[in-house]
């Protein structure tokens, strides 16, 4: 068997090699396309898309909203969940390779739905370097909100390219006003501009449309200008026209109620002006738009030393030895950013408003957009943030999970351990229903029914 295997493995690199290369020839990415095969190993059996393996003995997550169940058993083909419950009214197909996951815990993949993959600050390649360290910390599939069209086409062909990386989405460009924030997209002045945007983003299969409608003075020391009411509605009512979802950048109250009154499906980022009120709750509520918090933004800049040290306070061993922790906390210029100091504070009571009035909690991060934002793990410190805030672990997994595949319409696809779904799983060594903090002890990742050791993605 094991000499199987091996030839397996080589006759699967040449293959992928010779085929990718040539596709890839004079793209920067070239370099990663042998490391695959290498991963597809759990606990010494080969477990590639195609086959079926099972995963027997863990307590299940899966997602739905249920309580966790003990001793079950997965199968999975294809990639996708073919039967799932508990162990003894699940039938293992014979031949299935068997993966024992006695006394570990699976729960659903996690998402980032506001993931700029990337590291403002240590220049860092967007999506070809950052797609599998983030895969390689739990994150099975991501949403880019990147705002030009080079990331995009960076982002779709990572996706094609069979690397070990997350499933990504993208918004292609973003819709700003003429000199403000975002204004480097799309920064229509016409309806007619809208349109001709719009048919651009449908065609080149934008998975959904954001739209900046803040002049920015929440977070930075100016203002900058700021997109018409008119052209807000105009983007929104024809993103919806175009089959596309509308997410909204508007950190403040009123910014924030006047995209939902015209039909906004979410706010990817806390509002942080002013408490929430019973309006903007109800605007919320009447329109099933989802919200985001992105804790760990405001969080991290007043104080990033202490930010990091909790990052490597949870992180698993042998992580508080990576450069770039030592950068953060040594280098006087990624210190802090005190204009946002008030803002966490208001951004955590919101999000707690938020959800014990009911509505859809979304996991993002905006990573990529500070430096203290470091990919992957800071996606743990938000689930962290929100317990924080005073939302239930199994709630917190949720909105990682289910709320992020019902953000983009996609939860048919991914986003629960149900069978149908896409094998995107967690193996974790604890119960993160018990501690948050144990989604960062990750036994194995599946991804797409393919199991990854997280210590090699990373190395």
């Amino acid at each position: 068997m094991t000499l199987l295997i091996i030839l397996w493995e080589v006759a699967f690199l040449v293959c992928v090699f010779s085929a990718l290369v040539r596709e890839t020839a004079g793209r920067r990415h070239a370099h990663l396309l042998i490391v695959v095969s290498f991963f597809a190993f759990p606990s010494g059996g080969l477990a590639a898309a195609q086959e079926t393996t099972a995963i027997v003995g863990a307590t299940l997550f899966d997602g739905t909203g249920a309580s966790s169940v003990e001793h079950t058993t997965i199968v999975i083909r294809g990639g996708r969940i073919i039967a799932v419950g508990p162990s003894p009214s699940v039938t293992v197909p014979p031949g299935a390779l068997v993966f024992d996951a006695s006394g570990k815990y699976v729960i659903p993949g996690l998402a980032d739905m506001h993931n700029h993959m990337g590291h403002v600050g240590f220049g860092r390649a967007v999506n070809s370097e950052i797609a599998p360290e983030l895969l390689s910390w739990g994150l099975t599939t991501v949403l880019n909100p990147a705002g030009v069209w080079s990331e995009y086409d960076d982002a779709r062909e990572v996706s094609a390219s069979g690397l070990p990386v997350p499933q990504i989405y993208h918004v292609g460009q973003i819709f700003g006003a003429p000199g403000g924030w975002g204004g480097n997209g799309y920064a229509p002045e016409s309806l007619a501009d809208v349109h001709d945007a719009m048919d651009e983003l449908s065609e080149r299969g934008a998975d959904a449309v954001k739209l900046v409608y803040d002049d920015v003075s929440q977070v930075f020391p100016r203002s900058l200008p700021m997109m018409s009411r008119e052209i807000m509605e105009a983007i929104i009512r024809s993103a919806h026209e175009h089959g596309l979802k509308a997410f909204v950048h508007a950190l403040e109250l009123e910014p924030a109620k006047e995209v939902l009154r015209a039909g906004a499906d979410g706010l990817i980022h806390a509002v942080v002006d002013a408490e929430v009120d019973g309006e903007f709750l109800s605007l919320l509520r009447e329109s099933g738009a989802v919200y985001m918090s992105t804790q760990a933004l405001f969080e991290a800049p007043p104080d990033r030393v202490a930010f990091v040290r909790r990052l490597i306070e949870i992180g698993p061993d042998g992580l508080a030895e990576r450069p770039v922790y030592e950068e953060l906390l040594t280098n006087e210029r990624f210190r802090s950013r005190p204009n946002r100091v008030s803002k966490a504070a208001m951004a955590r009571a919101n999000l707690k408003a938020v959800f014990e009035a009911g509505i859809p909690v979304v996991i993002g991060t905006d990573t990529g957009a500070d430096p203290g934002l470091v990919p992957g793990i800071a996606t743990h410190m938000e689930l962290l943030l929100h317990v924080e805030a005073g939302i239930p672990p199994a709630d917190v997994l949720q909105a990682a999970t289910r709320n992020a595949a019902r953000m983009l319409g996609r939860e048919h696809e991914w986003g629960t351990v149900e069978v149908g779904k896409l094998a995107d799983l967690l193996i974790l060594d604890a119960d993160p229903v018990a501690d948050i903090r144990n989604t960062v002890r990750i036994h194995r990742i599946v991804k797409g029914g393919v199991f990854y050791d997280p210590a090699e993605l990373r190395r």
